[in-house]
């Protein structure tokens, strides 16, 4: 699925910087975001599914393996970028932008030609609830099909772990990624996702957290032979909210300046303020 418009990535200033002077942006483990909620979410609206399931099949002991290992999924090596619709909204100014920031807007065909090179998935975040539902009803559906098929002589917990590697985890973080609470439907997110990265991947790297190593991947935002001779697919930045957002704003048309002269077709990047009263956010 492909959106009608740009979507936009909102970010810090050095990030901005580390972006377009890397020619890449970074999707995250989703084992290290402050997301689990949703997971938990999305189990909650398929337990009653799962229960009448395991009421109606016919391998009680398979699907009662596999409602343990759903309940107890984890992402694994699976990696996410957030974007948005909308480019200029307060609830990610205040959760990305807390001391000045902007949100970059990538073209939609920019966007498509990096999720056929990179192997990506882009998917639009669901908020509603009928739809949510008509999701996790699908999943159950399919995952009862597949049951009934594949699943009838399995009684190993080998062949059981199989049948959840081939018809179940990845259909379910994929789920996990779509589904969001309603509460957060401002937001009107998007996700560039990336499933099962190997350890060997070149484009999968680490940074020091505060503890610990935090892996993350590098979507490289043009092709590698492209890099020296065109500017990334940004259409415009806008520059959020900050008691300095005239200063930001000029600082950052001086800087794309030298970015995109050498570039074909001298592109143009609309950068903008937020009309958004400065708070201390």
């Amino acid at each position: 699925m492909l959106p009608s418009n740009n979507l936009y990535h909102y970010t810090s200033a050095a990030a901005l910087f580390g972006i377009i002077e890397g020619k890449s942006i970074w999707a995250s483990n989703i084992n290290y975001l402050n997301d689990e909620k949703e997971y938990v979410y999305t189990v909650e609206l398929l337990r009653p599914h799962l229960e009448k399931l395991k009421r109606e099949s016919s391998n009680k002991g398979l699907v009662e393996q596999l409602v343990q290992w759903i309940e107890k999924a984890e992402g694994g090596p699976t990696y996410v970028t957030s974007l948005s619709s909308q480019p200029n909204i307060l609830s990610q100014w205040r959760a990305y932008c807390r001391n000045g920031g902007f949100s970059i807007g990538f073209t939609r065909d920019g966007l498509q030609e990096i999720v056929e090179r990179c192997g990506l998935t882009l998917t639009q975040c669901i908020y509603d609830r009928e739809k949510q539902e008509e999701k996790v009803v699908s999943f159950v559906d399919g995952l009862a099909s597949a049951i009934s098929s594949e699943g009838q002589a399995i009684s190993s917990r080998e062949g059981a772990h199989q049948f959840y590697a081939n018809n179940v985890y990845k259909q379910l973080i994929m789920l996990a990624n779509e589904i969001k609470h309603p509460a957060f439907h401002q937001e009107e997110e998007w996700r560039l996702v990336k499933l099962f990265v190997p350890a060997n991947d070149p484009n999968l790297k680490y940074r020091p957290g505060n503890a610990m190593l935090v892996p993350y991947f590098e979507i490289n935002l043009l092709p590698p032979a492209e890099e020296s001779e065109k500017f990334l697919p940004i259409s415009d930045v806008c520059v959020g909210p900050h008691k300095n957002s005239n200063l930001s704003e000029k600082t950052l048309r001086t800087f794309l300046a030298g970015q995109t002269t050498e570039c074909s077709g001298s592109p143009h990047v609309k950068v903008w303020q937020s009309e958004i009263p400065f708070r201390q956010i």
